[in-house]
């Protein structure tokens, strides 16, 4: 829905104003499942706003945002920070979920997983490059999500 872009944004205003940091600031890219891309194809578009689409069937929840009053100064944060708007399919999402607590002994949320299914596509788009500091918020709680994802990560019917 982009509340945390914005809430993002609002910190580093913050921070700048009270002396923490400059006023350099970093690229934000905005990822949605493919299954619901409103910030993704208004920015695709090149629109200032999104349009409301058909909300589909995602495992991240949060990414669900079929649309929002707050779209049209997430594009802005987008398109001011140099960033993007990317979409990620489920099976990447289910993919870096399972992998991330197979490999590190972590449990991250699906939105949190579907932040890691973006680099490789923010890489190929030359948004990210090597050397470059990145971060990937996880925004939820995986066990809120235990019940929908207890298949994926501990592979129950692999």
């Amino acid at each position: 829905g982009g509340t945390g872009i914005l809430g993002m944004w609002k910190a580093f205003d913050e921070l700048e104003a009270i002396g923490v940091i400059d006023s350099k600031r970093p690229k934000i890219i905005a990822v949605q499942s493919e299954m619901t891309t409103p910030v993704v194809a208004a920015y695709e578009q090149g629109l200032m706003d999104s349009q409301l689409v058909k909300a589909g069937h995602t495992i991240a929840t949060g990414l669900n945002v079929p649309g929002s009053v707050g779209h049209f100064k997430v594009l802005e944060i987008i398109r001011e920070s140099g960033g993007a708007a990317i979409a990620v399919s489920e099976e990447d999402i289910s993919v870096q979920l399972r992998d991330i607590y197979r490999n590190r002994g972590i449990w991250i949320c699906p939105e949190g997983a579907a932040t890691l299914a973006a680099l490789e596509p923010a890489c190929a788009m030359g948004l990210i490059t090597s050397g470059s500091d990145v971060i990937a918020f996880n925004t939820g709680s995986f066990e809120k999500y235990l019940p929908n994802v207890r298949d994926i990560i501990f592979g129950v019917g692999d």
